[in-house]
């Protein structure tokens, strides 16, 4: 009878562990979310210590100025530093001629880096009045991101070219009615202001045409005309159909920079009355660098 009553107890003991485990498993999986891993984004910044080694500035273009207006000279500079090209931080460069302003790009466009080197393209405005040479010099500037050191490049020179442009208002110049005889007849609308929109910087010259009578025989001729700087231009350079140049003229460089001249008969010849012009020869008074 003892034994039989040991045996059940341990019968039910593991029954009820059994149990136990069961309902116990059975909480747990409320918790649990099928996941055996996830991932953990790890990222981090990293500057070298060691400072540029090099700066270089590949060969630049001669460039031609834009009349008027502003030419954007391209200049590519690599970079060489042991740290990799990335520890470059940026690029700079100026261009200087002696008694000329300065022309400069501050932040030059990062392109490329491959190892360790880096390639950055620098756009440098000159305007058209810039001064017309062959020695002008680009110097570029690198700093490093790592130490926050620079370093400049060798200059580099190149040409900037020379542009002869103008514009002339009015385009036109008259007396209106003058009498055989009279002297020191100034143009009754002039100056002709020349403005230059190149970097030419000299005399101005003037070419001559004989006006033609409206009947295409009789002419007023180019030599009973004076032109000059200032007025009255009664005493200036005697206007030829061949090219002068007129005496104290000079092309300034420079935004808006202006010449003037002005015009006057002499003495007024004795000729047929009649209108005399350019026109009727099928030209015009010319004026030129």
């Amino acid at each position: 009878m003892e034994k039989k009553l040991v045996y059940f107890s341990v019968v039910v003991l593991m029954i009820s562990l059994m149990t136990v485990s069961v309902t116990s498993a059975g909480y747990l999986d409320r918790f649990i979310t099928g996941r055996v891993s996830a991932g953990v984004n790890v990222s981090v910044g990293i500057t070298g210590i060691h400072p540029i080694s090099d700066v270089a500035i590949d060969a630049i273009d001669a460039q031609t100025p834009t009349e008027n207006g502003i030419t954007y000279v391209p200049a590519t500079v690599r970079v060489t530093d042991s740290d990799g090209g990335y520890d470059v931080e940026s690029v700079s460069i100026v261009f200087t001629k002696s008694g000329e302003a300065t022309r400069s790009d501050s932040s030059c466009d990062f392109v490329s880096a491959g190892g360790d080197t880096a390639v950055f393209l620098c756009n440098v405005s000159m305007w058209y009045y810039d001064l017309n040479a062959d020695d002008w010099s680009a110097l570029a500037t690198a700093t490093d991101k790592g130490n926050g050191s620079y370093i400049n490049s060798t200059p580099v020179e190149f040409i900037y070219g020379l542009l002869k442009a103008m514009t002339i208002s009015p385009s036109s110049i008259s007396w209106g009615t003058l009498d055989a005889g009279d002297t020191d007849q100034s143009a009754i609308d002039d100056p002709t202001v020349i403005t230059n929109t190149g970097n030419y910087n000299d005399t101005v010259g003037l070419t001559g045409l004989n006006l033609l009578g409206a009947n295409s025989i009789d002419i007023f001729p180019a030599t009973d005309f004076a032109v000059g700087v200032s007025d009255p231009a009664c005493g200036g350079d005697q206007v030829n159909v061949s090219p002068i140049n007129v005496t104290d003229s000079i092309s300034s460089r420079g935004l808006g920079a202006t010449e003037e001249f002005y015009y006057c008969v002499p003495t007024v010849p004795n000729i047929p009355t009649q209108e005399y012009s350019t026109a009727n020869a099928g030209g015009s008074w010319i004026v030129s660098y």
